[in-house]
Formats: structure tokens, sequence, C-alpha cells
């Protein structure tokens, strides 16, 4: 149930950038640049240990770094990505359609 909400959240968060943007083209390209941002902040947050130095050996950094990678992609994509890429260009889309003069 919680990971529905999580969904629901990011769509309407997605779908309130595509209405403020009112533009498609910088609607789609704004959405493709944080999601890029997003994948980043959460790749140096899962590895953050390995980061600042905390595994001692460089296997188990290796290790850190690949569960990161692996936790960010199966749990953004595709539902994520594509959710957020839809909802974005129909929030365009209903900001070109209807809020501008």
């Amino acid at each position: 149930m919680a990971i529905v909400f999580y969904y629901v959240l990011f769509a309407c968060a997605s779908f309130v950038a595509g209405l403020v943007i009112l533009d498609l083209e910088r609607v789609v390209i704004g959405s493709f640049v944080a999601f890029g941002f997003c994948v980043l902040i959460m790749f140096m947050e899962l590895s953050l240990p390995a980061l600042v130095g905390a595994m001692s050996h460089a296997v188990l950094s290796e290790v850190v770094y690949y569960e990161a990678i692996r936790k960010i992609f199966t749990t953004l994509i595709p539902i994520a990505f594509v959710l957020n890429i839809a909802m974005a260009i129909v929030g365009g889309y209903f900001g070109e359609r209807y809020l501008t003069n």
C-alpha cells in the first residue's frame, strides 16, 4: 500500500510540474534532467558508506556500488520513469490547452 502512495505522489508531482512549465518540449527535457538528478542523488546516498571510507576493503566498496546501482534501477525503471514522463506530458498538455490565453 505504501508503494502505491509513493507512485501517486510521484504522478501528482510530475503532473503539477507539467502544468507549471506549460511548454511541452521543456516538460519532456525537464523530466529527463530531473530523473537524472534523482538517480545521481540516490546513488550518492546509497553508496555513502563507500564514499566516506567506512568500508575498509576495496571489494566491499565495489559491492556497495553494485548494490546501489541495482537498487536504483530496479526501483525506478520502468514504472517510475514511464509514470514521470507520461504525467509530465499530460500536465504540459493540460497547461498548454487550458491555462494559456
